[in-house]
C-alpha cells in the first residue's frame, strides 16, 4: 500500500518547488544582511548563519529521489551527508543562543 507514482511525482514536485522558494529566501536574507549595515545586529546574524545551513539543506532536498539510482551511490551518499548536518541546523543555531 505504497504511494502512486502520481503521488510520488507530486510529492517531489512540491518538495522541490518548496526548496527553490527556500533557497531563493536564503539567498534574499544573506543578500540583505551584507549588503545594508542597518540589518547587522546581533539576532540577525543569527539568521544569516542559519542561511547557511538552509541553503545546504535545499540541496539535500533538490536532489531528491534523483539520488536513488543506486543505492551506494556517491550523490545518495552526499545527500545524506547534507540531511545529517543540516537539516537540523536552524534547530541548533537558535538553541546557542537562548
Amino acid at each position: 500500500m505504497g504511494l502512486s507514482e502520481n503521488q510520488l511525482l507530486a510529492v517531489t514536485v512540491s518538495a522541490r518547488t518548496m526548496s527553490v522558494l527556500s533557497l531563493a529566501g536564503s539567498l534574499f536574507i544573506m543578500g540583505t544582511f551584507l549588503r545594508w549595515e542597518y540589518f547587522r545586529k546581533p539576532i540577525n546574524r543569527i539568521v544569516f548563519y542559519a542561511s547557511f545551513g538552509n541553503v545546504m539543506a535545499n540541496v539535500a532536498t533538490l536532489i531528491s529521489t534523483s539520488a536513488l539510482s543506486s543505492p551506494l551511490s556517491t550523490l545518495c551518499e552526499f545527500q545524506g551527508i547534507l540531511v545529517q548536518w543540516f537539516m537540523a541546523a536552524d534547530s541548533l543555531w537558535v538553541s546557542h543562543e537562548n
